[in-house]
């Protein structure tokens, strides 16, 4: 019976410790407001800040990595979207009776497009839509 208990709690912890590191192997992004990104992302920051098309491969790539590494969730600045993603390519746009801050980027058949929800030069929501990213939608 002690033999059956303890083969018990080793399956148990097995497959708890299973989980617990399947569950740790997701890729956790970086919050747009932590500074780090800078230096993390310098040179796909500097290509978005280029005057590259936002449908070249280049640019694809470098928004591709950011949007798979930064949670631009939780920014509220413009500013500070301004910072990482660049002018050149966002283009405001009131859909529905609201504005948004909008991005696109495209190569080939891939797409990125990212909305902030503006409001009183305040970021109030944020979503991504893409067939090539990870799952960031609707935050």
């Amino acid at each position: 019976m002690i033999l059956h208990k303890k083969k018990f709690n080793l399956l148990w912890l097995v497959m708890t410790a299973l989980l617990l590191s399947s569950g740790c192997q997701s890729v956790k992004r970086i919050p747009a407001g932590d500074i780090s990104i800078y230096k993390k992302f310098a040179d796909e920051i500097k290509i978005m800040h280029s005057k590259a098309s936002p449908d070249s491969e280049l640019k694809f790539s470098a928004a591709k990595i950011l949007f798979d590494n930064v949670d631009f969730s939780f920014i509220r600045n413009p500013k500070d979207l301004v910072k990482i993603l660049g002018l050149d390519d966002a283009r405001v746009i009131n859909a529905g009776g609201k504005d948004y801050i909008q991005y696109r980027f495209r190569f080939n058949d891939k797409y990125i497009l990212a909305r902030f929800l503006l409001i009183q030069n305040t970021l109030i929501s944020f979503r991504l839509k893409s067939n090539v990213t990870g799952e960031q939608t609707d935050r």
